[in-house]
């Protein structure tokens, strides 16, 4: 039995493997699938969970990066003063 690729899942011992969910993501060989940490997003390209549009990875985290300020989910621009 081959195991899983990351991204996607496998319940029950089964060999069809299934895509996470959107905003999901897992190991090789994974039984299900873990929601991307906050702020992050699944790239289906690189098969991991990246920074969301308009954050910056520092040490990990995503941020906002100097002179923005978060806003919800996204970073927008600091007011002036």
């Amino acid at each position: 039995t081959e195991n899983c690729a990351a991204g996607t899942y496998s319940t029950g011992g089964t060999e069809e493997c299934s895509n996470c969910g959107t905003g999901e993501t897992s190991e090789e060989g994974a039984a299900g699938c873990s929601p991307c940490p906050q702020y992050m997003e699944y790239d289906v390209g690189i098969k991991a969970c990246v920074c969301k549009a308009t954050f910056i990875t520092d040490d990990g985290k995503c941020v906002c990066e100097p002179g923005k300020t978060l806003d919800v989910d996204r970073c927008v621009p600091c007011e002036d003063g």
